[in-house]
């Protein structure tokens, strides 16, 4: 993770030099990890791969690839139960297994991947995207993304790690317009991180905030791809609905500051 950290900033110091960056938070998900359910096997007279680690754990190629780089509502039935195997799926992929192994070769091209992972939006949607839960369900960690943010004598630089949740609801509560991440079949890939940074401009004196999700392509995890200068990971950038964005993505920080505010009242 401080390979990937000193890569990002180093990365990031060279977009403008007016500028001087004075705080940066990241808000990851968890990366390669076992299945979850354990109900797997009830659901495909297939066999399942067999994993090393324990279910739920992070296994060797999502602590290499890291290394790089409250209650909820509740949903039983169909969409549930597909979030479960095509998380497996995409798991199995990501940690390199044969083609023939994951999700038992069945799936051959991008347009397969895009058409079962819109099974598990539809799931992280129905429970993480409406406005109401997602203001609800996020609250907690808007306030402590403020605590940082909005605190002049808090650290340079914090890593939170959570799930594909949390990502979910921190992007529906904040109202980010709608983004693509390129090369990647997930909304919210694993280890991919909401990248928070405030900016101090050396000319005028004022702070803006820039918010970008860094990731790797579904590829380079599978493959194993060791982050550098000259592979570094991918950067998209994102805009707040309610914050007015330059050509480079910055945003006024009054305006930034204003929306948390509100956010967490």
């Amino acid at each position: 993770m401080l390979k990937f950290l000193t890569c990002f900033i180093i990365l990031i110091s060279y977009s403008n030099s007016e500028l001087i960056l004075e705080k940066v938070l990241l808000l990851s998900r968890h990366n390669v990890r076992t299945p979850l359910s354990k109900s797997l096997p009830q659901t495909s007279p297939r066999q399942w791969p067999s994993w090393r680690e324990k279910s739920g754990y992070l296994t060797s190629k999502g602590r290499l690839l890291e290394g790089y780089m409250g209650k909820k509502p509740f949903i039983s039935g169909p969409l549930k139960l597909s979030k479960s195997v095509v998380d497996s799926f995409i798991m199995e992929y990501y940690e390199g297994f044969p083609s023939n192994e994951v999700a038992w070769g069945q799936i051959k091209s991008e347009d397969e991947w895009s058409t079962i992972l819109n099974l598990s939006r539809a799931y992280l949607n129905a429970i993480f995207t409406i406005k109401l839960i997602s203001l609800d369900l996020s609250k907690p960690l808007l306030g402590y993304l403020s605590s940082f943010l909005l605190n002049d004598n808090s650290p340079k630089v914090v890593l939170l790690m959570g799930h594909d949740a949390n990502i979910y609801t921190v992007l529906s509560a904040m109202d980010f317009k709608p983004h693509v991440l390129h090369g990647q079949y997930e909304a919210v890939p694993a280890g991919g991180k909401i990248v928070f940074q405030k900016w101090f401009n050396m000319l005028n004196g004022s702070y803006h905030m820039k918010i970008e999700y860094v990731y790797q392509t579904a590829d380079k995890m599978r493959n194993g791809v060791k982050l550098s200068l000259d592979e570094p990971p991918e950067f998209t950038t994102l805009e707040l609905k309610a914050c007015t964005v330059d050509k480079d993505g910055y945003c006024p920080w009054n305006e930034f500051k204003t929306l948390l505010e509100e956010l967490i009242a």
